[in-house]
């Protein structure tokens, strides 16, 4: 890819391999710029939890609740027997 490439002689560069290789450089930096904005403006507002956390938590203590419920009510039936 041309934007790894660096050209000891871009002044030899014919006009579409130039206009090529410097677009292809500034969508590559502008890339890395917005990248590392969004991340830094996520922490500043702390957006960086998941946006239904609560409902993850919410749905683990259910489950872990049914296991519970169930390995009680498979230990009962065990005494029973």
């Amino acid at each position: 890819m041309l934007a790894f490439v660096k050209f000891p002689f871009q002044s030899t560069l014919q006009w579409g391999p130039w206009i090529w290789y410097h677009t292809v450089n500034v969508g590559i930096k502008s890339l890395k710029v917005c990248d590392y904005l969004g991340e830094h403006l996520a922490n500043f507002f702390g957006i960086t939890s998941p946006k239904y956390q609560y409902e993850i938590d919410e749905y683990e203590r259910m489950v872990a609740e049914v296991r519970a419920w169930i390995g009680l009510k498979f230990i009962v039936t065990l005494r029973m027997l």
